[in-house]
């Protein structure tokens, strides 16, 4: 079963290769209805590669690109804080 953001994350990742984004319903399809609007789909670079490679490819950029945007970031630091913290340096502390 896939989840909301995982929809979502696909739907993006397909605009990469395919002229036609996935609709938000294709959770909903058959595998045969999936690898047909791919195969009709494929963006020109993709066009003759099987719809089982292309699906491939459209998982593993969002799931790529979810572990990307997942991952923590350093904590952002405020002015007054780099100040403070500069202070601290030029002292010797």
């Amino acid at each position: 079963m896939v989840n909301d953001q995982e929809t979502d994350d696909l739907i993006w990742a397909s605009s990469h290769y395919l002229c036609e984004s996935l609709p938000n319903n294709f959770t909903n399809w058959s595998e045969k209805k999936l690898d047909k609007f791919i195969v009709d789909n494929a963006w020109q670079p993709f066009e003759y590669d099987p719809p089982e490679r292309v699906w491939e490819l459209i998982q593993r950029l969002a799931s790529d690109m979810r572990a990307y945007v997942t991952k923590e970031k350093p904590k952002e630091t405020t002015q007054k804080e780099w100040v403070k913290g500069y202070k601290k340096w030029k002292e010797g502390k």
